[in-house]
């Protein structure tokens, strides 16, 4: 019975270490407007200027919201109101590149990508109908309901 209370509370911290370990992507450094964040399996939450982001944050803005999350590596994202985006996956490693990825469910999303230094380095958009790579660039994308981009 200890060995089993053991291994359930070595699993416990291991878990709660994961989470405490996620990296810090960036931070939201502007709000108008009613924008909110939900990470992981968390209830949604209103969001605040100077909030980190990380891989698996939820960000969603309402009518009259808009966001801009300013990421580590130099990159401004611009999120439109009605917008609901998630940052899928981020590798942010010196060495290994910088990859980033959001998946954008529908709204709109603005963004001037930091030129990227080596070729590994990435910087993609996934919209329920296209993926959009870019290099070193401002661009926008928006993703309908209707399944439009």
């Amino acid at each position: 019975m200890k060995s089993r209370i053991l291994v359930f509370l070595f699993a416990i911290a291991i878990l709660n270490f994961a989470a405490l370990a996620a990296q810090s992507l960036g931070s939201i450094t502007s709000l108008k407007g009613r924008v909110s964040i939900q990470s992981g399996s968390d209830s949604a939450r209103p969001a605040s200027a100077k909030q980190e982001v990380k891989e698996g944050d939820y960000v969603t803005t309402q009518s009259d919201g808009e966001a801009v999350i300013t990421l580590s590596t130099g990159t401004v994202m611009k999120v439109g109101p009605d917008t609901r985006m998630k940052i899928n996956k981020s590798t942010v490693k010196s060495g290994d590149g910088n990859q980033f990825s959001v998946g954008l469910t529908k709204g709109s999303l603005s963004a001037k990508v930091s030129k990227l230094k080596t070729a590994s380095d990435s910087f993609n958009v996934y919209t329920p109908t296209s993926v959009a790579g870019v290099r070193g660039t401002d661009f926008s994308v928006a993703a309908g309901v209707d399944g439009s981009t």
